[in-house]
């Protein structure tokens, strides 16, 4: 951590091979790529974390980059960092306010509980480590629009980002991925420096610039997943059943907000997992530290807040000296009682009890259980373990208007092949897959008669980031959506030509049947265009049912 005195890039500007170097001075527009709140400059004028990048070097070889890059001479005033979170908790560092989660009143359900409880619990880090890493490729066009190719989980933001770093309006940068090597979150914001870093690079050369991070580099650049500490009181029964608990719940954000909101408003919705808490007190703390920003990574908080009450479970039954299997089900949520979580929501479809149950059977669990047990009693050094633990997650984004997604789908009239775009990316999970499977069931087609395309901002505007476990869900019913309306043209086409009254088409086997009429696909489409049938459009999706006040901590999210 340290304010930058001076800079002289004199000698990295004359090194051999470089074509150009870029400063913050180059930047004309926002100089971050923070995607709610600044915070994550592209350049800063204060180092606040080892690694973070200053100034980037463009040379015919990457050999010839890196020498030139050590050739600048930077002064420093070096300040003291601040690095794990119980220092930011002592200095009160943190990104943003902290939030306070209430329901009904722990303090008072603790000090009448028959049995008391506290402790503390930590969860660390992880490298997201994805086989492809952070990288992207700049090709200046005309008229100063640029075409961005680049790794990353969410393009329509990185066409924001850099069109307001570049101080341009949005439709003269267009962003493609036709599919990333692994992401896992750590592509959904972590990319965007790299795409603006390389498109400032463009803008100055004038030519084409890739950039592709070393492992190393990417690493110490880039966030993980938050490492979380949390504190706890908790009181309980003979039974083992919660009556109160009071949790204080930190996380390591880094040098700015990133995606730690969410994050952390994901891992107090987790907070409970599967278990009815009647009276509940959390504080949650957003620690600002000197590390390089934490982010998105898979579950996205929700794993860090289950965590903490498993952990806390486990602690109820070891003071018990009872199976912690037992007193976790004494904890679950009920069908018609003990429902109702702590942001408000009503558990339905609660099918917990039945698949419990019918784990422990299936898996052995108590048998195992009982030979790990003796196994144990006759080893000193190596030891075994079995758990069985459930878990309630929420698949949506808690940001209510990211539940939306686009889809363009064009059926060609010269021999019946679909064209699909989406926002989904690939990432490996499949989606482009399940999409064109679903696009062919649809339509009644082989699955090899559907193309999907890759992702790109001039086709489907406006996405979300393909995260929170929903990219297929609604990117293919978007898809679903611009196939109905198709489906639509050709139905009132095929009514009013042969005078069918009722009934809407079945498609099936590559044959489409309307009442007591079967049409080959192929040949439909074929009739359709010649009447000026329209086979293309657009879908749109938006999840129902959802909806999440974010100041009271209540909702359906």
């Amino acid at each position: 951590c340290a304010i930058i005195k001076k800079m002289n890039l004199e000698k990295v500007i004359k090194s051999e091979g470089v074509a150009a170097v870029v400063t913050s001075s180059d930047i004309t527009g926002r100089n971050d790529v923070g995607p709610v709140y600044d915070g994550d400059p592209i350049f800063p004028k204060k180092a606040e974390y080892y690694g973070q990048p200053l100034f980037a070097v463009a040379a015919k070889t990457t050999e010839q980059a890196r020498k030139a890059v050590l050739k600048a001479k930077i002064t420093y005033k070096t300040l003291k960092p601040v690095t794990t979170i119980k220092e930011a908790l002592k200095k009160k560092s943190y990104v943003l306010k902290e939030k306070i989660i209430k329901k009904g009143d722990a303090t008072k359900a603790i000090e009448n509980s028959v049995n008391r409880l506290n402790g503390s619990f930590t969860t660390g880090s992880q490298e997201h480590f994805a086989l492809e890493g952070q990288t992207a490729f700049v090709i200046p066009q005309e008229d100063n629009d640029y075409k961005v190719f680049s790794s990353t989980q969410h393009p329509s933001e990185t066409q924001q980002v850099i069109a307001k770093m570049l101080n341009q309006k949005s439709n003269t940068i267009t962003v493609e991925t036709r599919r990333i090597g692994g992401g896992f979150g750590g592509k959904e914001t972590q990319s965007f420096i790299f795409a603006a870093i390389c498109t400032l690079l463009a803008k100055k050369t004038k030519h084409p610039v890739k950039l592709r991070m070393d492992r190393d580099d990417d690493i110490i650049i880039t966030g993980k997943r938050h490492d979380f500490y949390s504190e706890y009181e908790v009181g309980f029964d003979e039974l083992g059943v919660i009556k109160g608990l009071k949790i204080k719940l930190a996380s390591r954000c880094g040098i700015s907000p990133d995606l730690s909101e969410a994050i952390n408003e994901r891992a107090l919705l987790h907070i409970d997992n599967a278990y009815f808490l009647e009276n509940l007190l959390v504080e949650n703390y957003l620690c600002k530290t000197n590390t390089a920003s934490n982010t998105a990574f898979r579950g996205f908080g929700g794993n860090q807040g289950m965590m903490v009450i498993e952990n806390i479970i486990d602690h109820i039954a070891n003071s018990l000296k009872k199976d912690p299997a037992e007193i976790r089900r004494r904890n679950f949520y009920q069908k018609k009682k003990k429902n109702i979580t702590h942001y408000n929501m009503k558990i339905e479809d609660n099918v917990m009890h039945e698949i419990y149950d019918q784990l422990i059977k299936s898996s052995n669990y108590k048998s195992r259980q009982l030979s790990i047990k003796k196994f144990n009693e006759k080893n000193t050094y190596i030891k075994k373990g079995i758990a069985i633990t459930p878990v309630k997650f929420g698949i949506s984004f808690t940001t209510w208007h990211l539940n939306q997604a686009g889809a363009l789908v064009h059926i060609y009239s010269n021999d019946g092949s679909v064209h699909v775009n989406t926002g989904a990316i690939e990432m490996g999970q499949g989606t482009h897959t399940k999409i064109a499977q679903l696009v062919a069931n649809e339509l009644g087609l082989n699955f090899s008669r559907v193309k999907v395309s890759a992702t790109r901002t001039d086709k489907v505007p406006n996405t979300s980031a393909s995260a929170a476990s929903s990219t297929t869900d609604l990117n293919g019913a978007a898809a679903l959506n611009a196939i109905s309306k198709i489906k639509m043209n050709l139905s009132a086409y095929i009514k009013r030509k042969y005078k069918i009254k009722n009934g809407e088409g079945i498609y099936e086997n590559g044959i489409v049947k309307f009442k007591g009429k079967s049409f080959k696909f192929n040949s439909l489409i074929k009739e359709a265009y010649l009447n000026r049938v329209s086979l293309s459009s657009s879908g749109f999706y938006a999840t129902p049912k959802i909806h999440f006040d974010k100041k009271t901590f209540k909702g359906r999210p």
